[in-house]
Protein backbone atom coordinates (compact mmCIF):
# COMPACT_ATOMS: atom_id res chain seq x y z
CA UNK A 1 0.00 0.00 0.00
CA UNK A 2 1.06 3.58 -0.85
CA UNK A 3 -0.25 6.51 0.54
CA UNK A 4 0.50 9.70 -0.17
CA UNK A 5 -0.21 12.95 1.73
CA UNK A 6 -1.51 16.57 0.15
CA UNK A 7 -1.76 19.84 1.53
CA UNK A 8 -4.86 21.43 -0.31
CA UNK A 9 -5.59 24.98 -0.39
CA UNK A 10 -8.62 26.37 -2.95
CA UNK A 11 -9.76 29.87 -3.34
CA UNK A 12 -13.60 30.15 -4.65
CA UNK A 13 -15.62 33.51 -6.34
CA UNK A 14 -18.74 33.10 -7.56
CA UNK A 15 -19.35 34.64 -11.20
CA UNK A 16 -23.15 36.35 -11.76
CA UNK A 17 -24.18 36.26 -15.59
CA UNK A 18 -22.56 32.97 -17.04
CA UNK A 19 -23.52 30.87 -19.65
CA UNK A 20 -22.93 26.94 -20.09
CA UNK A 21 -24.67 24.52 -22.65
CA UNK A 22 -27.01 26.98 -24.17
CA UNK A 23 -28.49 28.43 -20.74
CA UNK A 24 -27.66 32.07 -19.70
CA UNK A 25 -28.50 33.36 -16.17
CA UNK A 26 -25.78 31.21 -13.96
CA UNK A 27 -23.74 31.53 -11.26
CA UNK A 28 -20.22 30.36 -12.07
CA UNK A 29 -18.61 28.77 -9.05
CA UNK A 30 -14.87 29.16 -9.93
CA UNK A 31 -12.30 27.27 -7.89
CA UNK A 32 -8.41 27.14 -8.03
CA UNK A 33 -7.00 24.46 -6.38
CA UNK A 34 -3.56 23.57 -5.31
CA UNK A 35 -2.32 19.56 -3.97
CA UNK A 36 1.08 19.83 -2.19
CA UNK A 37 2.80 16.45 -1.82
CA UNK A 38 6.54 16.14 -1.02
CA UNK A 39 6.62 14.31 -4.96
CA UNK A 40 4.62 17.09 -7.38
CA UNK A 41 2.76 20.14 -6.98
CA UNK A 42 -0.23 19.84 -9.39
CA UNK A 43 -3.09 22.64 -9.53
CA UNK A 44 -6.42 22.59 -11.40
CA UNK A 45 -9.04 24.74 -11.71
CA UNK A 46 -12.93 23.83 -11.68
CA UNK A 47 -16.21 26.07 -13.05
CA UNK A 48 -19.55 24.92 -12.04
CA UNK A 49 -22.35 26.33 -13.02
CA UNK A 50 -25.34 26.30 -10.77
CA UNK A 51 -28.56 27.41 -11.37
CA UNK A 52 -31.85 27.94 -8.71
CA UNK A 53 -34.59 26.35 -10.29
CA UNK A 54 -38.09 26.62 -8.75
CA UNK A 55 -39.20 23.57 -6.77
CA UNK A 56 -43.35 23.16 -6.31
CA UNK A 57 -43.20 20.34 -3.93
CA UNK A 58 -41.94 23.03 -0.61
CA UNK A 59 -43.12 26.23 0.19
CA UNK A 60 -40.66 29.05 -1.75
CA UNK A 61 -38.46 25.85 -2.76
CA UNK A 62 -35.44 26.56 -4.85
CA UNK A 63 -33.15 23.76 -6.05
CA UNK A 64 -29.47 24.41 -5.94
CA UNK A 65 -28.57 23.00 -9.43
CA UNK A 66 -25.43 22.04 -11.21
CA UNK A 67 -26.03 22.41 -14.89
CA UNK A 68 -22.24 21.54 -15.94
CA UNK A 69 -18.44 21.70 -14.67
CA UNK A 70 -15.49 21.96 -16.62
CA UNK A 71 -11.86 20.91 -14.82
CA UNK A 72 -8.23 21.65 -16.17
CA UNK A 73 -5.67 19.83 -13.94
CA UNK A 74 -2.00 20.83 -14.46
CA UNK A 75 -0.98 17.60 -16.03
CA UNK A 76 -3.27 18.13 -18.64
CA UNK A 77 -6.04 16.03 -17.95
CA UNK A 78 -9.34 18.10 -18.40
CA UNK A 79 -12.95 16.98 -17.93
CA UNK A 80 -16.60 18.10 -18.99
CA UNK A 81 -19.79 17.04 -17.77
CA UNK A 82 -23.06 18.17 -19.17
CA UNK A 83 -25.77 16.72 -16.73
CA UNK A 84 -29.02 15.24 -17.84
CA UNK A 85 -32.68 15.16 -16.94
CA UNK A 86 -33.11 14.59 -12.93
CA UNK A 87 -29.39 15.02 -12.34
CA UNK A 88 -27.17 18.06 -10.96
CA UNK A 89 -28.81 19.10 -7.75
CA UNK A 90 -27.12 19.74 -4.91
CA UNK A 91 -28.81 21.63 -2.38
CA UNK A 92 -32.65 22.09 -1.93
CA UNK A 93 -33.37 25.07 -0.42
CA UNK A 94 -35.10 26.13 2.87
CA UNK A 95 -33.56 23.35 4.11
CA UNK A 96 -35.38 20.54 5.43
CA UNK A 97 -34.15 18.46 8.50
CA UNK A 98 -34.01 14.98 7.50
CA UNK A 99 -35.31 15.21 3.76
CA UNK A 100 -33.49 13.56 1.27
CA UNK A 101 -33.25 13.41 -3.03
CA UNK A 102 -31.79 11.32 -5.03
CA UNK A 103 -30.05 12.74 -8.80
CA UNK A 104 -30.30 10.24 -11.71
CA UNK A 105 -26.78 9.35 -13.71
CA UNK A 106 -27.84 10.97 -16.81
CA UNK A 107 -25.05 13.32 -17.75
CA UNK A 108 -22.49 13.29 -20.74
CA UNK A 109 -18.68 13.30 -19.81
CA UNK A 110 -16.30 14.70 -22.52
CA UNK A 111 -12.40 13.49 -20.89
CA UNK A 112 -9.32 14.50 -22.76
CA UNK A 113 -6.00 13.17 -21.50
CA UNK A 114 -2.32 14.43 -22.13
CA UNK A 115 -1.64 11.42 -24.41
CA UNK A 116 -4.10 12.56 -26.67
CA UNK A 117 -7.05 9.91 -25.93
CA UNK A 118 -10.60 11.61 -25.89
CA UNK A 119 -13.81 9.56 -24.25
CA UNK A 120 -16.81 10.67 -24.71
CA UNK A 121 -19.17 8.89 -22.37
CA UNK A 122 -23.29 9.38 -22.65
CA UNK A 123 -25.08 8.07 -19.25
CA UNK A 124 -28.71 7.23 -19.05
CA UNK A 125 -30.50 7.72 -15.55
CA UNK A 126 -30.15 4.09 -14.92
CA UNK A 127 -25.95 4.45 -14.93
CA UNK A 128 -25.72 2.41 -18.22
CA UNK A 129 -23.55 4.16 -20.73
CA UNK A 130 -22.22 3.95 -24.25
CA UNK A 131 -18.57 5.38 -24.51
CA UNK A 132 -16.56 6.33 -27.34
CA UNK A 133 -12.77 6.14 -27.13
CA UNK A 134 -10.26 8.55 -29.83
CA UNK A 135 -6.54 7.81 -30.25
CA UNK A 136 -4.36 10.10 -31.49
CA UNK A 137 -2.85 7.91 -34.10
CA UNK A 138 -6.02 8.62 -35.87
CA UNK A 139 -7.25 5.24 -36.49
CA UNK A 140 -10.55 4.27 -35.79
CA UNK A 141 -12.33 4.61 -32.57
CA UNK A 142 -13.15 2.19 -29.80
CA UNK A 143 -16.47 1.66 -27.73
CA UNK A 144 -17.63 0.83 -24.71
CA UNK A 145 -21.69 -0.19 -24.57
CA UNK A 146 -22.84 -1.26 -21.30
CA UNK A 147 -26.79 -2.27 -20.63
CA UNK A 148 -28.88 -2.22 -17.32
CA UNK A 149 -28.69 -5.81 -16.66
CA UNK A 150 -24.68 -5.88 -16.44
CA UNK A 151 -24.21 -7.11 -20.10
CA UNK A 152 -21.36 -4.95 -21.89
CA UNK A 153 -19.43 -4.76 -24.57
CA UNK A 154 -15.72 -3.45 -25.12
CA UNK A 155 -14.93 -3.33 -28.89
CA UNK A 156 -11.71 -1.94 -30.53
CA UNK A 157 -10.41 -2.04 -34.28
CA UNK A 158 -7.34 -3.93 -34.99
CA UNK A 159 -5.27 -1.90 -37.82
CA UNK A 160 -5.15 -3.63 -41.11
CA UNK A 161 -7.71 -6.22 -40.47
CA UNK A 162 -11.70 -6.36 -41.04
CA UNK A 163 -12.65 -7.58 -37.89
CA UNK A 164 -12.80 -5.94 -34.00
CA UNK A 165 -11.26 -7.13 -31.00
CA UNK A 166 -13.62 -7.92 -28.12
CA UNK A 167 -14.30 -8.44 -24.80
CA UNK A 168 -18.10 -9.12 -23.75
CA UNK A 169 -19.52 -9.13 -20.52
CA UNK A 170 -22.96 -11.03 -19.84
CA UNK A 171 -25.40 -10.95 -17.36
CA UNK A 172 -25.17 -12.72 -14.42
CA UNK A 173 -26.31 -16.20 -14.22
CA UNK A 174 -26.27 -19.15 -11.61
CA UNK A 175 -23.80 -17.03 -9.84
CA UNK A 176 -20.77 -16.42 -12.00
CA UNK A 177 -20.54 -13.56 -14.61
CA UNK A 178 -20.15 -15.26 -18.63
CA UNK A 179 -17.22 -13.56 -20.40
CA UNK A 180 -16.32 -14.20 -23.70
CA UNK A 181 -13.11 -12.97 -26.10
CA UNK A 182 -12.30 -12.74 -29.33
CA UNK A 183 -8.51 -10.84 -30.07
CA UNK A 184 -7.51 -11.14 -33.42
CA UNK A 185 -4.17 -10.44 -34.69
CA UNK A 186 -1.10 -11.48 -37.21
CA UNK A 187 -1.42 -14.57 -35.18
CA UNK A 188 -4.12 -17.04 -34.88
CA UNK A 189 -7.10 -15.55 -33.42
CA UNK A 190 -7.17 -15.71 -29.04
CA UNK A 191 -10.97 -16.80 -28.70
CA UNK A 192 -12.27 -17.92 -25.74
CA UNK A 193 -14.81 -17.83 -22.56
CA UNK A 194 -15.35 -18.28 -19.05
CA UNK A 195 -17.07 -18.12 -15.92
CA UNK A 196 -16.14 -15.02 -13.38
CA UNK A 197 -17.77 -15.41 -9.54
CA UNK A 198 -20.34 -12.41 -9.09
CA UNK A 199 -18.38 -9.88 -7.40
CA UNK A 200 -20.34 -6.54 -7.42
CA UNK A 201 -22.91 -6.08 -4.59
CA UNK A 202 -26.68 -6.80 -5.90
CA UNK A 203 -28.49 -9.00 -9.12
CA UNK A 204 -29.21 -7.79 -10.96
CA UNK A 205 -26.69 -4.91 -10.50
CA UNK A 206 -27.21 -1.36 -9.40
CA UNK A 207 -25.09 0.55 -11.75
CA UNK A 208 -25.13 3.73 -10.53
CA UNK A 209 -26.71 5.70 -7.29
CA UNK A 210 -26.46 9.46 -6.01
CA UNK A 211 -28.54 10.38 -2.25
CA UNK A 212 -28.68 13.20 -0.29
CA UNK A 213 -29.80 13.68 3.29
CA UNK A 214 -30.41 16.87 5.15
CA UNK A 215 -28.78 15.74 8.54
CA UNK A 216 -30.19 19.40 10.56
CA UNK A 217 -28.73 21.63 12.04
CA UNK A 218 -25.23 20.66 13.71
CA UNK A 219 -21.98 22.19 14.97
CA UNK A 220 -19.03 21.88 12.82
CA UNK A 221 -15.84 19.95 13.41
CA UNK A 222 -13.00 20.41 14.53
CA UNK A 223 -11.32 18.36 12.57
CA UNK A 224 -12.37 20.76 9.77
CA UNK A 225 -9.78 23.01 10.44
CA UNK A 226 -12.45 25.95 9.68
CA UNK A 227 -11.74 29.46 11.00
CA UNK A 228 -13.26 29.82 14.33
CA UNK A 229 -14.92 33.30 12.64
CA UNK A 230 -16.76 30.40 10.51
CA UNK A 231 -16.96 27.33 12.43
CA UNK A 232 -18.39 28.96 15.29
CA UNK A 233 -21.41 29.44 13.26
CA UNK A 234 -24.56 27.15 12.82
CA UNK A 235 -24.36 24.86 9.61
CA UNK A 236 -26.54 22.15 8.30
CA UNK A 237 -25.08 18.80 7.51
CA UNK A 238 -25.51 17.94 3.82
CA UNK A 239 -24.58 13.93 3.05
CA UNK A 240 -24.07 12.26 -0.39
CA UNK A 241 -23.34 9.03 -0.68
CA UNK A 242 -23.11 8.02 -4.57
CA UNK A 243 -22.00 4.52 -5.81
CA UNK A 244 -20.93 3.55 -9.78
CA UNK A 245 -20.47 0.13 -10.78
CA UNK A 246 -18.70 -0.59 -14.52
CA UNK A 247 -19.31 -4.41 -15.42
CA UNK A 248 -16.65 -4.06 -18.47
CA UNK A 249 -14.09 -2.46 -16.44
CA UNK A 250 -14.39 -4.19 -13.79
CA UNK A 251 -14.31 -0.98 -11.18
CA UNK A 252 -16.92 -0.12 -8.37
CA UNK A 253 -16.62 3.20 -6.94
CA UNK A 254 -18.29 4.70 -3.53
CA UNK A 255 -18.13 8.52 -2.97
CA UNK A 256 -19.20 10.02 0.33
CA UNK A 257 -19.14 13.84 0.54
CA UNK A 258 -20.09 15.81 3.80
CA UNK A 259 -20.60 19.10 3.77
CA UNK A 260 -21.51 21.77 6.41
CA UNK A 261 -23.29 24.53 5.15
CA UNK A 262 -23.76 28.04 7.31
CA UNK A 263 -26.69 30.46 6.07
CA UNK A 264 -24.44 33.05 6.40
CA UNK A 265 -21.14 32.06 4.71
CA UNK A 266 -22.26 29.14 2.64
CA UNK A 267 -20.11 26.32 2.70
CA UNK A 268 -17.74 25.98 6.02
CA UNK A 269 -16.13 22.30 5.60
CA UNK A 270 -16.23 19.81 3.02
CA UNK A 271 -15.06 16.28 3.82
CA UNK A 272 -14.75 14.11 0.56
CA UNK A 273 -13.94 10.21 0.58
CA UNK A 274 -13.93 8.72 -2.98
CA UNK A 275 -12.86 4.77 -3.05
CA UNK A 276 -12.36 2.74 -6.28
CA UNK A 277 -11.81 -1.11 -6.23
CA UNK A 278 -10.62 -2.57 -9.40
CA UNK A 279 -11.56 -6.11 -10.08
CA UNK A 280 -10.01 -6.84 -13.82
CA UNK A 281 -6.20 -6.41 -14.78
CA UNK A 282 -5.69 -5.78 -17.78
CA UNK A 283 -1.90 -5.12 -17.40
CA UNK A 284 -1.50 -8.74 -18.86
CA UNK A 285 1.98 -9.17 -16.91
CA UNK A 286 2.02 -12.61 -18.42
CA UNK A 287 1.06 -13.78 -21.69
CA UNK A 288 -2.66 -13.74 -21.47
CA UNK A 289 -5.62 -11.80 -21.37
CA UNK A 290 -5.31 -10.50 -17.93
CA UNK A 291 -6.30 -10.67 -14.45
CA UNK A 292 -10.45 -11.60 -13.03
CA UNK A 293 -10.66 -11.90 -9.54
CA UNK A 294 -14.23 -11.65 -7.65
CA UNK A 295 -12.34 -9.99 -4.94
CA UNK A 296 -10.55 -6.16 -5.20
CA UNK A 297 -7.14 -6.87 -6.88
CA UNK A 298 -5.88 -2.78 -6.24
CA UNK A 299 -7.56 0.24 -4.82
CA UNK A 300 -7.76 3.95 -5.02
CA UNK A 301 -8.75 5.36 -2.18
CA UNK A 302 -8.74 9.57 -1.89
CA UNK A 303 -10.15 11.72 1.19
CA UNK A 304 -10.02 15.54 1.29
CA UNK A 305 -10.72 17.71 3.96
CA UNK A 306 -11.20 21.74 3.21
CA UNK A 307 -11.97 24.37 6.20
CA UNK A 308 -12.76 27.48 5.15
CA UNK A 309 -10.28 30.34 6.43
CA UNK A 310 -10.98 33.36 4.78
CA UNK A 311 -13.86 34.82 2.69
CA UNK A 312 -15.38 38.26 1.88
CA UNK A 313 -19.00 38.22 0.37
CA UNK A 314 -20.79 40.22 -1.76
CA UNK A 315 -23.49 43.17 -0.87
CA UNK A 316 -26.94 41.43 -0.20
CA UNK A 317 -28.17 43.60 -2.78
CA UNK A 318 -25.88 41.85 -5.40
CA UNK A 319 -27.96 39.29 -8.23
CA UNK A 320 -25.82 36.17 -6.61
CA UNK A 321 -27.16 37.02 -3.41
CA UNK A 322 -30.24 38.38 -4.24
CA UNK A 323 -31.09 35.68 -6.29
CA UNK A 324 -32.05 33.59 -2.98
CA UNK A 325 -35.46 33.24 -1.09
CA UNK A 326 -35.52 35.50 2.06
CA UNK A 327 -33.45 33.36 4.62
CA UNK A 328 -32.52 30.52 3.12
CA UNK A 329 -28.90 28.72 3.04
CA UNK A 330 -26.49 31.05 0.81
CA UNK A 331 -25.67 29.31 -2.81
CA UNK A 332 -23.87 25.99 -2.15
CA UNK A 333 -20.28 25.57 -2.75
CA UNK A 334 -19.16 22.44 -3.84
CA UNK A 335 -15.43 21.53 -3.67
CA UNK A 336 -14.06 21.07 -7.22
CA UNK A 337 -12.08 17.68 -6.29
CA UNK A 338 -10.59 18.55 -9.75
CA UNK A 339 -7.80 16.47 -7.85
CA UNK A 340 -9.68 13.56 -6.66
CA UNK A 341 -11.37 13.51 -9.93
CA UNK A 342 -8.42 13.27 -12.61
CA UNK A 343 -6.52 10.79 -10.54
CA UNK A 344 -9.31 8.27 -10.63
CA UNK A 345 -9.42 9.12 -14.43
CA UNK A 346 -5.53 8.10 -14.69
CA UNK A 347 -6.69 4.78 -13.06
CA UNK A 348 -9.34 3.83 -15.84
CA UNK A 349 -7.16 5.30 -18.71
CA UNK A 350 -4.18 2.81 -17.11
CA UNK A 351 -6.93 -0.40 -17.88
CA UNK A 352 -7.93 1.10 -21.32
CA UNK A 353 -4.42 1.58 -22.05
CA UNK A 354 -3.59 -1.96 -20.99
CA UNK A 355 -6.14 -3.65 -23.03
CA UNK A 356 -4.85 -1.48 -26.05
CA UNK A 357 -1.70 -3.28 -25.59
CA UNK A 358 -2.89 -6.49 -24.63
CA UNK A 359 -4.39 -6.41 -28.28
CA UNK A 360 -1.26 -4.85 -29.93
CA UNK A 361 0.71 -7.73 -28.49
CA UNK A 362 -1.14 -10.62 -30.16
CA UNK A 363 -1.21 -8.66 -33.46
CA UNK A 364 2.04 -8.27 -33.96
Amino acid sequence: MTTIVDAVTQSASAVAGASYDGQANLTDLVTNETDTSKLETTTGTTNAYLALVADATRASGIDVTEVGTTSTESSGVTLQTTFGSGNGIVEELPPVPNAHWENTAARTDIEDDPGGETLTSTYAPDGSYAETIVYPQGSPAATVQTQPNGTGLYATPVVGFPVQSSITVNAPADGLIPIAYEIYGLEFPLVGSFGLPVWYPNVPPVLASDVFLDGGTVATPSSCGAAAAYASAPAVELEETKIRLDTVFGELETLRATSYVSAAYGVVCTVLADDLKNYYDFSVQSDSLGTWSSTPLYETAVTETLGLTAASFAASTSSVRGARPAGATAVRATPSSAGVRAILFRSHLRALHAIEHAFARRAR
